[in-house]
């Protein structure tokens, strides 16, 4: 069973992002620069974060995957996806290795 989740990408991803802790303090002082950029119906975190990535296709194309803006580039370390139930809305940051609970 699929669950939804939102994908929010940074405005500007810095080059000295290098780890979780950079992107903690990143998004810490920077939490207005982030936009949501897609709606995903999917069952993990890995399988959304491969479903909003550009591999084989433009991930624009995936069936999973709602654009909510016009264009946007590949997921990557500092982002945030939300996952929704209805219990509650928890955000996760993508780190070098996985994702952190914020």
């Amino acid at each position: 069973m699929n669950t939804l989740f939102y994908v929010f990408h940074g405005a500007m991803v810095p080059a000295y992002i290098k780890n979780n802790d950079d992107a903690r303090i990143h998004y810490l002082n920077n939490r207005t620069t982030f936009k949501r950029v897609a709606r995903v119906d999917a069952d993990t975190l890995s399988k959304v974060y491969e479903l909003t990535n550009h591999v084989d296709t433009d991930w624009n194309e995936n069936s999973e995957v709602t654009m909510l803006v016009e264009r946007a580039r590949s997921t990557s370390i500092g982002d945030l996806i939300a996952k929704v139930t209805d219990d509650a809305i928890d955000f996760f940051m993508v780190g070098n290795y996985g994702f952190e609970e914020i």
